[in-house]
């Protein structure tokens, strides 16, 4: 089974989906549910492999966590749409009381009126606050900082000509900008970490499938250590003498001498054997695969059963 492979698979198939996120931001609570289904298309897959050879496949449900979904408001994804929108109402609303203000109090016999004063300073402050409502950072923070101090600055002296600029601005392209490259930080950090996290969890489980699937190579060095012992055969008794059924038959009876603790017993077992080990005279020992059907292990078999 090509681990490799199925893992530059993945990752190929993860980056596309990344690229579909920022590409479309909208697609980012979609597309984060496909992935989640795909983990399921995955599993599923890789235990049609392992059934194709023959070996059992392991259930990682309980030891590797898959991610959990995003709970991501779309709105989320749209804030530069929305600021940049209120900052141009603002500005248009600002700009309009400000106007009227001067209509009010234009002309030769204009007075310091308190209370047009106080009505114009409290209906910028409540642009700014009200109709502002949302995190204020960076250029547009001392932007309003500033308008504050002609705020302040106009009601002392009752003049407008501080204000139209700095409330003009509060659409600038600069601030615009700004906030667009937060956004757009934003959502590639939403992406990063969804994608992290699928691509770490796939990595852990081909890891574990992997070496589940290495073991079961070696299952025939795993056999219970009594039947690793060293096998003295004094007999094999078998229902055909063609050596042809001693190395195709499922359950041979096989009668062997077990030396445990220096007494000998007599064993009689229906089990299938993979192989036996010629013990000679010197201690030299040799491994006889009975499933290979090898020129060297029939003549020897016949040897050991026969001579």
């Amino acid at each position: 089974m090509d681990f490799t492979q199925i893992l530059n698979d993945v990752s190929q198939y993860l980056t596309k989906q990344k690229k579909s996120m920022i590409a479309n931001p909208r697609n980012i609570s979609l597309i984060n549910k496909r992935l989640d289904l795909y983990t399921t298309a995955f599993h599923s897959e890789i235990q049609e492999l392992f059934q194709l050879e023959g070996k059992p496949f392991p259930n990682l449900d309980h030891e590797i966590k898959k991610p959990e979904l995003v709970d991501l408001d779309i709105s989320e994804t749209e804030k530069f749409d929305d600021i940049s929108r209120k900052l141009k109402q603002a500005s248009s609303k600002g700009l309009r009381e400000i106007q009227e203000y001067d209509r009010r109090n234009s002309g030769l016999l204009a007075i310091y009126d308190y209370d047009e004063i106080r009505h114009l300073c409290t209906s910028l402050y409540r642009i700014l606050e009200r109709d502002l409502n949302f995190e204020k950072v960076g250029i547009l923070k001392r932007h309003i900082d500033t308008i504050d101090r002609h705020i302040r600055e106009f009601a002392l002296y009752g003049k407008t000509s501080d204000l139209k600029g700095p409330i003009k601005n509060l659409s600038h392209e600069k601030i615009l900008k700004e906030y667009q490259e937060r956004e757009e930080k934003g959502i590639d950090q939403i992406s990063d970490t969804i994608i992290s996290n699928y691509e770490n969890y796939f990595k852990q489980c081909l890891e574990q499938y992997k070496l589940a699937y290495q073991s079961s190579n070696h299952l025939i060095d795993k056999s219970p250590a009594d039947l690793r012992e060293s096998v003295n055969i004094q007999s094999m008794i078998i229902e055909e003498p063609e050596m042809t059924e001693i190395l195709d038959t499922a359950t041979p009876l096989i009668k062997t001498e077990i030396t445990s603790e220096g007494r000998a017993e007599f064993v009689q077992e229906r089990r299938k054997i993979k192989s036996v080990i010629v013990v000679y005279e010197d201690n030299e020992t040799e491994e006889i695969l009975l499933e290979s059907k090898s020129k060297h292990s029939i003549e020897l078999l016949k040897n050991i059963l026969f001579d």
